[in-house]
């Protein structure tokens, strides 16, 4: 059964302050035909300066957060 995490992280160079966000998420299992599952946990913080929100996703984009997903 294959297994993944990725990690990604951003750094906003133009923002002073609460520029930084960063996610992890961990994959189990894969997809190829029908009745296969895959298990996926992620988290991430993002603070509030860090993203420009048409590049971010709409759930993590909105303000300063944590969230599990």
């Amino acid at each position: 059964m294959p297994a993944f995490v990725d990690f990604q992280a951003s750094r906003n160079l133009g923002a002073g302050k609460h520029r930084d966000a960063r996610m992890v998420s961990a994959n189990l299992g894969s997809v190829k035909k029908f009745g296969d599952m895959r298990w996926l946990y992620s988290f991430a913080v993002k603070d509030a300066n860090a993203l420009i929100a048409q590049f971010a996703e709409d759930d993590v984009a909105a303000r300063r957060c944590r969230r599990h997903r």
